[in-house]
């Protein structure tokens, strides 16, 4: 069975005359008549019976146009949602950002961006926050934001913006006074950190083994919110990027102090090298260039 002898038996069903379903399908009178009878002898039953000079369906008939009208309401949607997602104006945009469930600062981003695209549907995949990289080269996300560059061909890494990893301690904490944090000055004290594998842990690799930093427990959570409201009930200290705990800096929730010996980070926009961007997702990055503001 092919879709062509599906819409046959709709396209019948619903003219009840052959020679007017030729004529809707584009077929000569034979052609379809060749078809018909294809369907019949593949299932040994006859589809149509002629009555009073019309085609009728017989019982078998009827429960091919059942599963006709499935399967070509079905196709008739998939071919609809496959032209939106390969439109300019109009489609799906799945995202994640890696480590941090936070996204207070899509807000102003999305504000500006949906004047231009108001029919573009923004979707976060919280799952993906750990895996970002993964879940885009698996295709289950269209861009990922990511502070880790890894050598792979099939990945494109655009530049958003520099940042600063910060201690973030209670602003009631005797820490909070310091201008600089050291790596001894994390002995002694609960550090709070995200749960991503250590293997990806920039603090980790790049920070603690290094400097020989041994914190007096490891906490790992794995939405940025809990992080941050252990801190400010000083259960722990942390380090986190700046831009992701600006707006509790600014509010006076948290006090953020700069790492001594640690280099800023550079986030990026990944998105697969090899797949035609639409419109829509080049601009939804250029936005996040100039509305992340640190």
């Amino acid at each position: 069975m092919e879709i062509r002898h599906l819409r046959l038996v709709k396209t019948v069903a619903e003219t009840k005359n052959l020679t007017k379903a030729s004529r809707q399908l584009f077929l000569s009178q034979s052609a379809l008549s060749h078809q018909l009878r294809e369907i019949e002898s593949t299932y040994k039953t006859q589809v149509f019976v002629r009555a009073k000079k019309q085609m009728l369906l017989t019982q078998a008939g009827t429960r091919l146009l059942e599963t006709a009208n499935i399967v070509l309401q079905e196709l008739e949607k998939t071919e609809n949602d496959i032209t939106k997602l390969n439109g300019e104006e109009e489609g799906l945009l799945r995202l994640s950002t890696m480590c941090y469930t936070c996204y207070h600062w899509l807000s102003p981003t999305l504000k500006k961006y949906k004047q231009k695209y108001p029919n573009v549907q923004i979707e976060i995949l919280p799952e993906a926050t750990y895996s970002t990289l993964e879940y885009l080269l698996n295709g289950t996300l269209d861009i990922a934001l990511s502070s880790e560059k890894i050598d792979d061909p099939n990945l494109s890494f655009s530049p958003l913006f520099e940042d600063e990893l910060l201690v973030v301690v209670s602003p009631n904490s005797p820490l909070a006074q310091r201008r600089r944090f050291l790596p001894k000055d994390f002995e002694g004290h609960n550090f709070i950190k995200c749960d991503i594998p250590d293997v990806h842990s920039d603090i980790l690799n790049n920070y603690f083994k290094p400097n020989q930093v041994k914190p007096k427990k490891i906490i790992h959570l794995r939405l940025t919110e809990a992080i941050i409201e252990m801190v400010k009930a000083e259960m722990g200290i942390s380090v986190l990027s700046k831009w992701s705990v600006q707006q509790y800096l600014d509010r006076g929730e948290l006090a953020g102090i700069p790492l001594a010996k640690m280099d800023k980070r550079t986030w990026y926009a990944v998105t697969l090298k090899n797949l035609k961007e639409p419109k829509y997702q080049t601009d939804f990055i250029e936005t996040l260039k100039t509305e992340i503001s640190i």
